[in-house]
């Protein structure tokens, strides 16, 4: 995986939130040294009210993570930002999937694919609805 195909994806995931003002975000770039020293990680961190996305993307493997905690039963907010991210994928011109998974957590599974590279995007919600 290339690290500028990376870098694109996180400005594009920045663009879609943060300059259209619906999200606040911060960007970090740090090393695990006890893993790998040169290893590097991007996490965004993506909030709105009760709100909290994270996305990680490791920048020399094929893996993409974002998942979407939600206070209450924020389920149609999550959606939204399960949308943001389809909106996100097709921009970059990636083909993907989604799969479910409907117990305690509504999960949502996409499989990106571009080249040689298959990448996971998983989103998960808790839709249980917390005691005020």
């Amino acid at each position: 995986m290339s690290d500028s195909f990376l870098e694109t994806f996180l400005d594009k995931i920045y663009e879609r939130w943060v300059a259209d003002g619906e999200l606040s975000a911060a960007a970090t770039l740090y090393y695990d040294s006890a893993e790998d020293p040169t290893f590097p990680f991007v996490t965004y961190h993506l909030v709105s009210g009760d709100q909290t996305a994270i996305f990680s993307g490791a920048m020399e493997r094929p893996t993409i993570q974002f998942s979407v905690w939600s206070k209450e039963n924020a389920k149609d907010e999550a959606l939204g930002i399960v949308n943001g991210i389809c909106r996100v994928f097709d921009h970059c011109g990636l083909d993907f999937g989604a799969g479910y998974d409907t117990r305690k957590f509504e999960r949502v599974r996409f499989d990106i694919k571009r080249e040689d590279y298959v990448w996971h995007a998983q989103v998960d919600y808790d839709i249980e609805v917390v005691a005020a």
